[in-house]
């Protein structure tokens, strides 16, 4: 009787771990282009700090803390974001992420965002080697994961 028993906990468990298991190993691969990224703006008088957030659902919110394209608007070097939606691509090598939104500046005097750029698009390639996003399209800007020191893995 007490080996009966010390099998059937014995065949529980293997059951239970192989139910545990089986979602895990028939799951499909996380998509390595959601969470926050972050850059430093290239332009040659403007090293501002760009953060990017994508999302699960491909919406997508990119600001920048001072913006070289709001300075061309007369309003100067100021904040600017950009909140949309895009498209993964996850089939392709390297995989991808195609948005689009309206850019926005804040001037200074406080009255308010200024639409700057509408449909402004943004596109970013994946590089698994490296953990990082490369942008694409005549973006040639590389994105760090936020909080991950530093653009060192930018190729």
């Amino acid at each position: 009787m007490r080996r009966t028993t010390v099998i059937a906990v014995a065949a529980t468990a293997l059951l239970v771990g192989l139910l545990i298991a089986l979602p895990a190993i028939g799951a499909p691969p996380t998509n390595p282009l959601i969470g926050a990224w972050e850059t430093f703006d290239p332009g040659p008088d403007d090293t501002s700090h760009i953060r990017l957030q994508i999302s699960p659902t491909g919406t997508f919110n990119l600001r920048d803390e001072a913006a070289s394209g709001c300075d061309g608007a007369s309003f100067g070097f100021v904040a600017a974001t950009v909140r949309g939606t895009g498209l993964f691509d996850l089939a392709s090598d390297p995989a991808t992420f195609v948005g689009s939104g309206d850019l926005y500046c804040y001037p200074r005097d406080g009255r308010g965002r200024t639409l700057f750029a509408p449909d402004l698009a943004i596109a970013v390639q994946y590089d698994a080697d490296d953990d990082v996003l490369i942008g694409t399209a005549g973006q040639l800007t590389c994105w760090s994961r936020v909080g991950s020191g530093d653009q060192s893995d930018c190729p």
